[in-house]
């Protein structure tokens, strides 16, 4: 397999491992507001409970958080595969247009009234995670010691 060919492979696995990763947070965000609402019921009374908008809230803060800390990883993990800041750098991107894809309709479910908004903090932390790692010195990568390459072809 020619350079070419692996790095494009090596896109390919982070973009699907990066949707795999926002699968599951917009899972736990689901069960965090669940979770929420099954725990405040017992001391709800009237309309003191937490309404579908703090739920939601508090699930989309869940969900930047969460991205912003695993594309960090990821896309050190990636940079470190591959110690090219331009082929790290369009990855993420690509990544981070078909996460908005993706998580665009998701979002539409929300309780939001400006629901096509929602994408806009996604992409806030999917970039404020992604790129420190892109740009950031080899000795500053966490993943500088360890022996994981999942990302070399």
């Amino acid at each position: 397999m020619r350079a070419a060919e692996r790095a494009f492979v090596a896109a390919l696995a982070y973009m699907a491992l990066s949707g795999l990763l926002l699968l599951v947070q917009v899972v736990l965000a689901g069960l965090l507001i669940l979770g929420f609402a099954l725990a405040a019921r017992p001391f709800c009374s009237g309309n003191s409970c937490p309404g579908p908008l703090a739920l939601d809230s508090a699930a989309f803060a869940f969900l930047s958080a969460a991205t912003a800390l695993s594309q960090y990883y990821l896309a050190a993990l990636f940079q470190h595969s591959h110690r090219s800041r331009a082929l790290t750098l369009s990855t993420v991107l690509a990544s981070l247009f078909i996460s908005i894809f993706v998580f665009a309709p998701l979002a539409a479910r929300s309780r939001f009234e400006a629901y096509w908004l929602a994408w806009l903090p996604l992409a806030a932390a999917f970039l404020l995670g992604a790129l420190p790692a892109v740009f950031q010195k080899e000795a500053d990568n966490p993943w500088k010691d360890s022996g994981a390459d999942i990302f070399r072809f």
